[in-house]
């Protein structure tokens, strides 16, 4: 089965943890988008809160 792989890149300060900007994005682009196999960040680092990532 074919399908894809989306890998988004959040700038800035988000309102909740990236953790959970990145749940709600997957879940929001598969339900849109059936094909979607796996929603991920482009790279891991970017799930890390700290302020001095920002």
């Amino acid at each position: 089965m074919a399908g894809s792989f989306v890998k988004i890149s959040p700038r800035g300060r988000l309102w909740h943890e990236r953790s959970v900007v990145l749940a709600r994005v997957g879940n929001n682009l598969k339900q849109r988008i059936p094909e979607i196999l796996e929603v991920d960040m482009e790279d891991e680092k970017m799930l890390d809160d700290s302020p001095e990532n920002f």
